[in-house]
């Protein structure tokens, strides 16, 4: 069974997200940043009437983080919306379930070989823990 994902990019990596996630992509000139030191969260965006957090995966998963963003994808999340810096946006692909393999990353744990690149699945629901168990790349 094939299933369409985004596949867009960040940092040093590729990320590949369902394409029924994407509520829309944004500039990334919408984020208001927080008075906080964060690397992971950029700041926060308003989605509808509600506000969403914008995170760095980059910074999440493999502690780089990358200083310029071009877009931000809003993703659904259960009931809410989540923001993800992009630096570049792939395209939508069909990728069939079972070309999906082990990756190295126990954040990441499902990823794809294409065109001598690695497309990690990007599954949100994994992200919550996800500081805690990155390998340093």
């Amino acid at each position: 069974m094939c299933e369409k994902y985004l596949v867009f990019q960040y940092g040093s990596h590729c990320y590949a997200v369902e394409n029924d996630r994407v509520e829309r992509i944004l500039s990334a000139e919408r984020i208001w940043e927080l008075p906080v030191n964060s690397k992971i969260v950029k700041g926060i965006l308003r989605v509808n009437d509600t506000m969403a957090a914008v995170i760095d995966v980059e910074a999440l998963v493999f502690h780089h983080a990358v200083d310029k963003e071009t877009y931000i994808l809003v993703l659904q999340l259960k009931d809410e919306y989540v923001g993800i810096c992009a630096s570049a946006i792939r395209g939508t692909y069909e990728i069939a379930e079972e070309l999906w393999t082990a990756s190295q990353n126990p954040v990441l744990p499902y990823a794809i070989r294409r065109a001598g690149e690695t497309w990690y699945h990007l599954q949100l629901e994994r992200l919550a823990g996800g500081d805690e168990h990155a390998p340093d790349e």
